[in-house]
């Protein structure tokens, strides 16, 4: 996930609304402790709370994010410090 995160650069608005969270997506830039990387908590936080693998290649295509979304279609991410976040 860390690989999207930075790869979607100036379209982190986007997708954060395709996935209908862009108020959250806000949220997290202004916060100190997640504003390096806040479409990385973004991505966390919709996959606990239940978000599907389908659904997040949809926004990312919805972002304009089409190879992107073939990667998460055939990829697991996993974060540097080992917590899954496998969506």
């Amino acid at each position: 996930m860390a690989v999207i995160s930075k790869r979607v650069g100036d379209k982190a608005d986007t997708l954060a609304a395709c996935m209908e969270m862009l108020l959250k997506f806000k949220a997290l830039q202004q916060s100190p402790a997640h504003s390096n990387n806040p479409m990385l908590h973004l991505l966390y936080e919709w996959k606990i709370g239940g978000g599907y693998r389908e659904d997040l290649i949809e926004a990312l295509k919805c972002a304009d994010l089409h190879q992107l979304a073939d990667q998460v279609k055939v990829s697991d991410y996993r974060p540097a410090s080992g917590v899954s976040l496998t969506v």
